[in-house]
């Protein structure tokens, strides 16, 4: 929220912020990974105090788990990117609730369980 006010202030600072951060360029690249090193290392602690709150399926242990939703990390980018023109941090997010039902939960249904309703384009 701070940093929507600060953009909202600076409308500039925005456009920079967002296109380094959906599209960084190729000769900052290994430099954007050292100084975010310390935020996944946030995030991952953040992943496992939440996942060992959560009801998983019964054959997979917590730390599988883990390792699977840390392994979507470096292919969420690309996959959130490809085939959209996100102009800005909204419409990152609305795709990212989207993508990330899709990766928790699947495409496919398993046979045998009950059938959920569609939702609906209006």
């Amino acid at each position: 929220m701070i940093r929507e006010y600060f953009f909202q202030l600076e409308p500039k600072h925005k456009r920079v912020f967002e296109n380094a951060m959906l599209r960084p360029p190729e000769q900052l690249r290994e430099q954007i990974q050292i100084l975010h090193r310390p935020l996944e290392e946030m995030n991952r602690r953040f992943l496992r105090v939440v996942v060992s709150g959560m009801r998983r399926r019964p054959e997979l242990k917590e730390e599988q788990v883990n390792r699977y939703l840390e392994s979507i990390v470096y292919t969420f980018s690309d996959m959130l990117l490809r085939g959209r023109a996100l102009e800005d941090i909204h419409a990152m997010l609305e795709a990212t609730e989207e993508l990330l039902d899709m990766i928790l939960f699947g495409v496919f249904q398993q046979a045998d369980a009950p059938i959920r309703e569609q939702k609906t384009e209006q």
